[in-house]
């Protein structure tokens, strides 16, 4: 009976396991499609940048723990999120073409990679034994990319579009759980582009507008995109 079992179990692996390569070689195929990779360390929420027009799709999971749709991994409008141990490669398509650009950390230092930041920056390829953890070993600034502790990886700069040249983006960031204020000359199209705290950042409750300024609180961290508020001909 148990050899019976045995060999039950592997004809279903050996029937089901192409079938699982032959969709992620099927998400290779699609035109102007890329691989995104998303891990969950540690347990913790992590987000990997996306447009909002994006089709995103499970390629390949990478961890032991289960990637299910809804629960441990999915997408809001400019980000695919992952949780609870969810490691794992996505098709992404509908972007454009963008632009692979390396920035390596040699011998542990920080490195800048200068690069137009204005789409956000996807970690496309990890290429070093040190771990790329965004926000801890890499991420960037309105200007470059950064990356330090050893992290070397290729990472895509999003392209096909052009950013308004009006939008602007600041950071606001509530310590200890307080409330905090950021200067902006904002008009009504204010965004969250990404939240940088495992504390939720909820519009109207953790973080809002009001003239002149964008204000957080409840430990909401985050980087905003604003368009400057028009100014009164009279």
């Amino acid at each position: 009976m148990h050899k019976h079992t045995v060999a039950t179990l592997a004809l279903m692996v050996a029937v089901l396991w192409p079938a699982r390569d032959a969709v992620a070689q099927q998400a290779e195929r699609q035109p102007g499609g890329r691989y995104l990779q998303c891990e969950s360390i540690g347990g913790r929420t992590r987000e990997c940048a996306v447009a909002a027009d994006d089709e995103v799709q499970l390629s390949r999971q990478l961890s032991r723990m289960p990637c299910v749709e809804g629960r441990s991994w999915g997408r809001n409008r400019d980000a695919i999120w992952v949780s609870s141990g969810c490691r794992a490669q996505f098709a992404v398509t509908g972007h454009g073409e963008g632009r692979t650009l390396r920035c390596e950390s040699r011998d542990g230092r920080s490195t800048h990679c200068p690069a137009d930041t204005r789409e956000g920056v996807q970690l496309q390829r990890q290429l070093s034994k040190s771990q790329c953890i965004f926000g801890e070993d890499w991420g960037w600034d309105e200007q470059a990319i950064w990356v330090t502790d050893g992290c070397r990886a290729d990472f895509l700069v999003p392209g096909g579009r052009h950013a308004d040249a009006a939008m602007q983006r600041v950071r606001c960031e509530s310590k200890g759980g307080g409330h905090a204020s950021c200067d902006a000359d904002a008009g009504p199209n204010v965004r969250l582009l990404r939240q940088l705290s495992d504390a939720p950042c909820v519009e109207g409750q953790s973080w809002g507008v009001r003239p002149g300024e964008i204000w957080v609180d409840h430990g909401c961290r985050g980087d905003f995109e604003f368009q400057r508020a028009t100014q009164d001909p009279r």
